[in-house]
């Protein structure tokens, strides 16, 4: 992808391409959106019975899918701010396949093992279009949940655009890839806003306590809002402070090495973590309700397994692969070129999602 040259402002942060222009604090929190969607997703399987600290725990977590309305948003972000001098489509569709296929197709056949050994009933039909990522093009449940739910939001970035009729509300809303460019789009000129050093300095608190106040009512809220639009401008001012305090060498709560770690394995644990949860789940207990200690200790072990799988993944196929397939020769005067912090392919494959 190529953007048009501009001119080094006279104060503000360093051109983007120079190694003290990284954004460890985005990758940081990765891990917490990621992290929001794992809870999700433990409270979907109802397994904590309705104690009252299930209740507390199910209350948090109500609003956990919002964590990959924030991936998308970063993914447009990052695929902006990391644009290289002399990239072109092809480049850029390189690096961000390196990144996202292998992971995507390891995945994917962990799970659609684990459903067979469960002895779940499948169709080709329904399952096929999500191992080649157009799943979210299908107005389905069966087909853009189907085999590795989570991996629906990687076939969002695949494509763009078109609506359809409101009795499909849901799939439109927060599945169909058109709808979702949307979130990539203000990503992309969040990344210009920064980049233009024109970022109106807020700092961390106010988009911090928007975050946390979008979160906390995006349940309460009628689906078609609650999904997205109540959580989209916070998690916008959220990236774009957060990526200013990056450039300015601000301390963040999240540019701390273990965080900055723990957002490089969110992809491969965005990808991983449901499988867990429900193979886990299922094998330990069937239909059964856990007493809340058992309940508790039992999603501990889930989020520790998601974690190290994450690493294996992260470790033995995503970087490999990457290193594999994203290399290509470079000009001498790109070889010291450096990418802004994170690359095309790390934000919310995300997918997010």
């Amino acid at each position: 992808m190529s953007r048009p040259a501009r001119q080094e402002p006279s104060q503000g942060p360093a051109r983007p391409g120079r190694g003290d222009n990284r954004l460890p604090s985005l990758t940081g929190l990765r891990f917490v959106a990621a992290f929001a969607v794992f809870g999700f997703h433990v409270r979907a399987q109802s397994f904590l019975g309705d104690g009252q600290a299930a209740r507390v725990f199910d209350r948090i977590f109500a609003g956990g899918s919002t964590g990959v309305g924030f991936f998308f948003i970063l993914s447009g972000f990052v695929l902006t701010w990391s644009a290289r001098p002399a990239d072109t489509a092809r480049a850029v569709w390189r690096r961000r396949g390196a990144r996202i296929v292998p992971n995507h197709v390891v995945a994917w056949f962990i799970a659609l093992c684990g459903l067979v050994a469960a002895g779940k009933a499948l169709s080709v039909w329904q399952s096929a279009p999500s191992l080649f990522l157009l799943q979210a093009w299908f107005p389905s449940e069966r087909i853009y949940f189907a085999v590795n739910t989570p991996a629906w939001s990687l076939s969002c970035e695949l494509a763009f655009y078109l609506a359809l009729p409101n009795h499909l509300a849901y799939w439109f809303v927060w599945v169909f890839p058109g709808t979702r460019a949307l979130d990539f789009v203000l990503g992309m000129v969040l990344a210009r806003i920064v980049q233009a050093d024109r970022w109106v300095r807020t700092g961390l608190l106010l988009p911090c306590g928007l975050v946390l106040a979008g979160y906390a009512a995006a349940p309460y809220l009628p689906a078609g809002f609650g999904f997205v639009a109540v959580t989209v401008i916070p998690f916008a001012l959220l990236i774009g402070a957060t990526a200013s305090a990056d450039l300015a060498h601000a301390r963040t709560p999240w540019r701390s090495a273990p965080a900055v770690l723990l957002g490089e394995l969110s992809f491969a644990f965005y990808l991983l973590h449901q499988i867990v949860i429900r193979g886990i789940d299922q094998g330990l207990r069937g239909h059964r309700t856990w007493p809340v200690a058992e309940g508790f200790a039992v999603a501990a072990v889930m989020l520790l397994v998601a974690l190290a799988g994450s690493w294996v993944l992260h470790k033995a196929v995503e970087r490999p692969m990457v290193r594999l397939l994203a290399a290509r020769p470079r000009r001498r005067a790109e070889a010291d070129f450096r990418a802004p912090g994170l690359d095309t392919g790390e934000a919310l494959e995300l997918g997010q999602a």
